[in-house]
């Protein structure tokens, strides 16, 4: 058997395609993209966040406001940024949490939002 590896934005995708499937609202923040330097300043001064997760999910449940989910494929790892923005939301009332698999993310949306 061969394991193909799937890429962060085939993941985001994947996701994506999830929710849309059970109806659930979501924004993917796309940060992840190579700017130059007047673009990055002109984004960083209308309020772009470094670390800001990949998926947001307006949606909340009983405990948490909603959902912001950083998507990563092993061996890629948290920036200090985005630790730093996961902890943040959690301070604000939010889930925050990384997956690295297709199947991480749907049993944390699937349990966040009691789907079946």
């Amino acid at each position: 058997m061969r394991i193909v590896k799937m890429s962060e934005s085939a993941l985001q995708k994947a996701v994506k395609t999830f929710a849309a499937i059970h109806k659930l609202p979501m924004h993917h923040s796309p940060n992840e993209a190579k700017r130059s330097l007047v673009l990055g300043k002109k984004l960083k001064d209308e309020g772009m966040m470094p670390g800001f997760s990949d998926c947001f999910f307006i949606r909340g449940n009983d405990e948490f406001k909603g959902i912001f989910l950083e998507l990563k494929i092993k061996p890629n790892k948290l920036t200090q940024s985005q630790t730093d923005f996961l902890e943040l939301v959690k301070q604000e009332g939010y889930m925050g949490s990384v997956c690295y698999t297709l199947d991480e993310a749907i049993a944390l949306i699937s349990a966040f939002y009691s789907l079946k």
